[in-house]
């Protein structure tokens, strides 16, 4: 496996298709139409990667996981990994290299219903009950590193 910054309009074309992908896949069935449409709409913009930093991981010759942060608010806006490597380590080692990046500190995400789960083995914490914003549900989740 290989992690690197995406940083070309050709890689991010293809993260964004990783990422429709995987969420019809595991997260759309918790979510309605309309939070479907909205956050089809969200990672579609064009330019949407462009103002984060975005890991990708390699594996087998393709595009396996994808995590787009902001360095600055310290904030997950985009994680998903290929079902095809789930329990690779994959997603553990897209984190772990974002955590290098950005140092110590909190890190906070908005977890879809799927991922608490796998936010939880990665050491994050609810920091509020499931909310919902234009059909999307997600779980306020913060990873507190030592400053």
């Amino acid at each position: 496996m290989q992690i690197k910054i995406l940083a070309t309009k050709e890689e991010y074309k293809e993260a964004t298709a990783l990422v429709l992908e995987t969420f019809g896949e595991f997260v759309a069935p918790f979510y309605s139409e309309k939070g479907i449409a909205a956050f089809r709409k969200y990672v579609s913009v064009d330019g949407f990667f462009a103002r984060f930093t975005v890991l990708g991981a390699f594996a087998d010759g393709e595009l396996a996981g994808v995590l787009a942060f902001d360095p600055v608010k310290r904030f997950i806006v985009s994680f998903f990994v290929r079902g095809k490597y789930h329990r690779r380590g994959i997603g553990k080692a897209l984190f772990l290299r974002m955590k290098e990046s950005v140092g110590e500190g909190d890190i906070r995400v908005n977890a879809s219903p799927y991922a608490v789960g796998i936010y939880e083995r990665l050491g994050f914490v609810a920091t509020y009950d499931q909310s919902e914003e234009d059909g999307i549900l997600y779980t306020p989740m913060k990873y507190s590193a030592k400053k």
